[in-house]
C-alpha cells in the first residue's frame, strides 16, 4: 500500500510526492516536505489531468499515477507476533502496492527482519520501509520473541550504544533509496528521550530519515498513514527542508 499524504502533513513522503508532480508538470512547486496550499492546488490541478477522483490527498490511485515510469519501491512490515495486527492491517497493506514482509515470534527476530530485507530487496531500491506492529517509547516491535540486549525482536533506542546493532542497521540503510525514508506505526514510539535516540539512531545509522508518532496508532483503515503528530530525524544533522533540497536537487530515480 501506497502511503497517503494531505495537506497539513510534513514528512519525507510529502517530498517525495513533490517531486513526483513536479516530474508531471508542476514545475514550480517547491519540494520541501511541506503539504501546504500550493502543494494540495498542484494535487487537485493533477488528478484533474488524469481524471482521478478529486481527494485532494495524494492517496493510493494518485501514486499510482504519480509512479508510472518509474516506479517506486515500497516494503510493509507486519509484525504478526499479535495476530490482531495481521488482521486488522494485513487486508490493507496486502494490496499489490507494496511488498508485505510478514514477522512471527522469534528470538533476535530484528536481525531476522534485516536479513530477510537486505536479502529480498537490492541495494538502494526502496523508496519506503513502514514497521506495522506494537511499539512504546523508543521501541518498535517488528517480531515477538527474545529480549535483551539486541536478542530482541525489537527495533530499540539502547542498541545505538552496541558497535553489533549499529553495523546490522548500517545494512538495513543499504537498501534504501537515498531519498527513502523510514516510518514506525507502533504506538507513541517517537515519545520522551529514548523515542529521540532511536530515531536519531537509526537515522543516522540507515542514512535516511526516520518518522515515527507521538500517540497511538489504530491501524487497520488507517494504516497507509500515521493518525496525529509524528517526529522525524534526519541524518546528517538536516532538517525536512535541506534534507528535501539536497535529495531531490539530484535524485535519480
Amino acid at each position: 500500500m501506497y502511503v497517503t499524504v494531505q495537506q497539513g502533513d510534513r514528512l519525507p513522503t510529502v517530498a517525495l510526492a513533490q517531486a513526483r508532480l513536479v516530474e508531471r508538470g508542476a514545475s514550480q512547486l517547491v519540494v520541501d516536505g511541506i503539504f501546504g496550499p500550493n502543494t494540495r492546488a498542484a494535487v487537485d490541478h493533477f488528478q484533474t489531468t488524469v481524471k482521478l477522483p478529486f481527494t485532494g490527498a495524494v492517496d493510493q490511485a494518485t501514486w499510482r499515477e504519480l509512479s508510472l515510469g518509474a516506479p517506486l519501491s515500497v516494503v510493509d512490515v507486519i509484525d504478526a507476533s499479535d495476530i490482531t495486527v495481521l488482521q486488522e492491517d494485513g487486508p490493507f497493506l496486502n494490496d499489490g502496492q507494496s511488498h508485505v514482509q510478514v514477522n512471527y515470534g522469534m528470538s533476535r527476530g530484528a536481525l531476522f527482519l534485516i536479513d530477510r530485507l537486505v536479502a529480498n530487496n537490492p541495494p538502494r531500491s526502496v523508496c519506503l520501509l513502514r514497521l506495522h506492529g506494537h511499539g512504546g517509547p523508543g521501541e518498535m516491535r517488528v517480531a515477538g520473541g527474545g529480549r535483551g540486549v539486541f536478542a530482541s525482536s525489537s527495533f530499540a533506542a539502547g542498541h545505538f550504544a552496541l558497535g553489533e546493532a549499529v553495523t546490522q542497521y548500517r545494512r538495513l540503510g543499504s537498501i534504501m533509496k537515498p531519498y527513502g525514508s523510514i516510518e514506525m506505526h507502533g504506538c507513541r514510539v517517537a515519545v520522551g528521550l529514548r523515542g529521540r535516540k532511536l530515531l536519531s539512531g537509526l537515522a543516522d545509522s540507515c542514512k535516511v530519515p526516520v518518522s515515527a508518532a507521538l500517540g497511538y496508532q489504530t491501524g487497520a483503515k488507517t494504516a497507509s498513514r500515521f493518525e496525529g503528530q509524528t517526529i522525524t530525524s534526519f541524518p546528517f544533522g538536516l532538517t525536512l527542508n535541506s534534507w528535501a533540497t539536497r535529495v531531490f536537487s539530484q535524485c535519480q530515480w
